[in-house]
């Protein structure tokens, strides 16, 4: 999909609805030691920030381990879920449980089909509690945290549909 509503919003190194692969996310965060992207998988909290990759449309063969049920409530909520087998006491996840002091950014691809860079969405910040779920993979019960949250901005009606395939893919 060509999107052209491309904008910075003040205080914003991204341009919402840009896109960037997960190299160029951790080169503009100055994340020195973590250049390649693939690395980082979902997310990674580092340096008082995280950024969060979400491949929005899941292949039908993808490993249940990783199928995650990522997705948008509406244009204003993103519900995420955290990697496999993670608690909210986790170590990990304290940062985004007890959100102080990070800045949280959500970038979005529809589907691997697309390559490797994904929509910058914009910031994100948590509604509510995180929600300790348990998911059963290959038999057994793991847990995995489920966080909703605000999106700074409203997702461009455009490309919001487009996620939530209303468009006719160009």
């Amino acid at each position: 999909m060509k999107y052209d509503s491309v904008y910075r919003v003040e205080d914003d190194e991204f341009k919402l609805n840009a896109k960037y692969s997960r190299e160029d996310v951790l080169k503009i965060l100055n994340w020195k030691f973590f250049m390649n992207g693939q690395n980082i998988g979902g997310y990674k909290i580092k340096y008082n920030t995280c950024p969060i990759f979400v491949t929005y449309d899941k292949k039908e063969d993808i490993s249940e381990t990783i199928n995650y049920e990522d997705e948008f409530e509406s244009r204003d909520v993103f519900s995420w879920m955290s990697r496999n087998n993670r608690k909210i006491d986790s170590n990990e996840l304290k940062p985004l449980v007890n959100y102080t002091d990070i800045d949280i950014r959500l970038f979005v691809k529809k589907s691997d089909d697309e390559g490797i860079d994904f929509y910058y969405i914009g910031k994100l910040s948590p509604l509510g509690e995180p929600i300790q779920l348990y998911r059963t993979i290959d038999g057994r019960e793991n847990p995995i945290v489920n966080f909703k949250f605000k999106i700074e901005h409203s997702v461009d009606e455009k490309l919001y549909n487009y996620f939530m395939d209303k468009l006719d893919e160009e």
